[in-house]
C-alpha cells in the first residue's frame, strides 16, 4: 500500500514470484516540471510489478475485457497517490484506460517538449563506456535511452519541432536555472564536435586513416533528423539571447460577417525580441 510522505510516497516494490517486499522507494510526485525523473521511477514499479505492458496501446476488444479492467484498476488508483493535485483533472478526464491516461499525463507535463528530447538526445551522443561496470549494463542503459528517443520523436515533423519560433516559446517558459541548463547542454553538444572534428583533422595530418562509409550510402531517417536538430539549434543561437524571450497575444484581422450571426477572430501568437521586433507565427503552430 503506498504511503503518503510529505511531497512524494513510500511504495514496495516486490518481486511478483512470491510477493515479498524486497525494498521500499520514496516516489516523488509529478508535477509540471519532473515528468523525466517521475515516469523513470513509475516505469521502473511498473516493470517490478509486471504491469509495464500497460505503456502499451490496447485494443478495443482488451479494452472491454474483464481482465484488462481489473489490470488497471490497481495502477490508475495508484496515479491519484503518486501526481500532484493540478494535474487530477487529467486522471479525471482520461480514465478509460492507464495507457490513455499515462499519455496525457506525459503530454501535459512536456514528455515531447524541445527541452526533454534535446535532454535524451544529448544523453544518447554523450554516453560512454564505464570501466567499472559491466558492458551488459552499458548496453542496457543504450537500449533504454535509444527507446526513450524514439518514443519521444515517433511519428512527429522535427523540422517542425525544431524551429527557431517553436524552440523560442519552449525558451521562454523555462525558468532562468532551465535556461542555463538547456543552453549549457547545447554548447557542450557543439564544443563536443568542434573536438572530434579538431582531432580527425589532426590524425590526418598526421597520416593517420580513417574509416569512410561508402559514398553511395543512403542516410538513415535517424541521421536525417539529428542533422536536421543541429540545424535549428544553429539557427535559435544566433538568432536569440537566453532570457530575452517571451510571448504576447495579439487580436489580428477581426473579420464580421454581415450576412451571418457569427464573427471570426483569428488569433495569432507572436514572439518580441528586446530590439522591438515582432515575429508572427503560424496560427496552426
Amino acid at each position: 500500500m503506498a504511503t503518503n510522505s510529505g511531497t512524494g510516497i513510500e511504495i514496495p516494490i516486490v518481486d511478483s514470484s512470491d510477493e515479498e517486499v524486497i525494498l521500499k522507494t520514496k516516489m516523488i510526485k509529478l508535477d509540471t516540471r519532473n515528468w523525466v525523473q517521475w515516469s523513470f521511477q513509475m516505469e521502473k514499479y511498473l516493470t517490478a510489478r509486471q504491469y509495464n505492458n500497460l505503456l502499451t496501446p490496447p485494443s478495443e476488444e482488451a479494452k472491454r475485457s474483464p481482465k484488462f479492467r481489473q489490470k488497471n484498476s490497481s495502477p490508475l488508483a495508484l496515479l491519484w497517490e503518486c501526481v500532484s493535485t493540478e494535474l487530477e483533472g487529467v486522471l479525471l478526464d482520461n480514465k478509460t484506460s492507464f495507457y490513455d491516461t499515462w499519455e496525457a499525463l506525459g503530454s501535459i507535463c512536456g514528455k515531447n517538449s524541445i527541452v526533454t528530447i534535446c535532454e535524451t538526445f544529448y544523453d544518447l551522443i554523450s554516453l560512454k563506456y564505464d570501466p567499472e561496470t559491466s558492458l551488459q549494463t552499458h548496453i542496457h542503459n543504450f537500449q533504454e535511452l535509444c527507446a526513450q528517443y524514439k518514443s519521444n520523436t515517433a511519428d512527429k515533423d522535427l523540422e517542425a519541432t525544431f524551429r527557431p519560433n517553436r524552440v523560442a516559446i519552449e525558451h521562454s517558459r523555462m525558468q532562468p536555472n532551465e535556461q542555463a541548463i538547456f543552453v549549457g547542454s547545447l554548447n557542450k553538444h557543439q564544443k563536443k564536435k568542434w573536438e572530434d572534428q579538431k582531432q580527425r583533422n589532426k590524425g590526418r595530418r598526421n597520416g593517420k586513416k580513417f574509416d569512410r562509409p561508402p559514398v553511395n550510402s543512403g542516410k538513415t531517417d535517424s541521421d536525417k533528423r539529428i542533422e536536421n536538430l543541429e540545424k535549428m539549434i544553429k539557427k535559435l543561437q544566433a538568432s536569440m539571447k537566453p532570457q530575452s524571450a517571451h510571448l504576447a497575444t495579439e487580436k489580428m484581422n477581426d473579420t464580421i460577417s454581415s450576412d451571418s450571426d457569427t464573427f471570426i477572430v483569428k488569433e495569432e501568437a507572436i514572439y518580441s525580441s528586446d530590439d522591438g521586433n515582432k515575429i508572427y507565427l503560424d496560427s496552426g503552430a
